[in-house]
């Protein structure tokens, strides 16, 4: 009788023995082998025998210092085209907001992505940018014409400086308010990190 997927029979007197989760065998094999990058192994696989590709947006990308058993959702931040690969990180100028699948955008004109894995940030008045950028940059216009300093901004009305909330910074640059980085705080309205 032929050893059933998802299971070794290593000794012939001996009954079928489960694969280890992160390990699969096909019917007939005599031994479980080590799932493969790019495949899913979960338990339910490792039983059955049978193993999947990871979907669109997943990866597992099991190396010998880390065996990874399930497929994995790809961060924000990142893209996944190659599931059997770790994620990539966006490049700077670039972003995308969500978890899963999907590509890395380039930044608008007119906006900024300082950070890869959130939306762009609306350059405020008097700044500019081409796009596919981390920053705005003056134009030629005569400093303080409309712009807010650093510690408050102008949206949604351009003309009407409002403080920066608490856990928020408010560089100059930007338009809207910027969630604090991880490890930072503001404990301050109307203040700059």
């Amino acid at each position: 009788m032929d050893c059933p997927g998802g299971y070794e029979c290593r000794n012939r007197g001996e009954s079928p023995t489960k694969c280890q989760i992160g390990t699969s065998s096909t019917t007939g094999a005599a031994t479980c082998t080590q799932c493969i990058p790019g495949v899913d192994c979960d338990e339910m696989n490792s039983n059955s025998g049978t193993t999947s590709a990871c979907t669109s947006g997943y990866y597992n990308a099991g190396s010998e210092f880390e065996k990874l058993k399930t497929c994995k959702l790809c961060p924000p931040g990142h893209e996944c085209s190659n599931v059997a690969a770790a994620p990539v990180a966006c490049a700077s100028g670039s972003y995308k907001v969500g978890a899963g699948a999907g590509s890395c955008t380039p930044c608008p004109a007119g906006s900024a992505c300082p950070f890869t894995d959130q939306a762009p940030y609306t350059c405020a008045t008097n700044y500019e940018s081409a796009g596919s950028t981390t920053s705005c940059t003056a134009t030629n216009v005569l400093e303080g014409a409309g712009a807010c300093t650093a510690g408050k901004y102008a949206y949604p009305n351009p003309n009407e400086c409002i403080d920066c909330p608490v856990g928020f910074e408010c560089p100059e640059i930007f338009a809207m308010p910027i969630p604090c980085v991880q490890g930072y705080y503001q404990d301050l309205s109307g203040d700059d990190l």
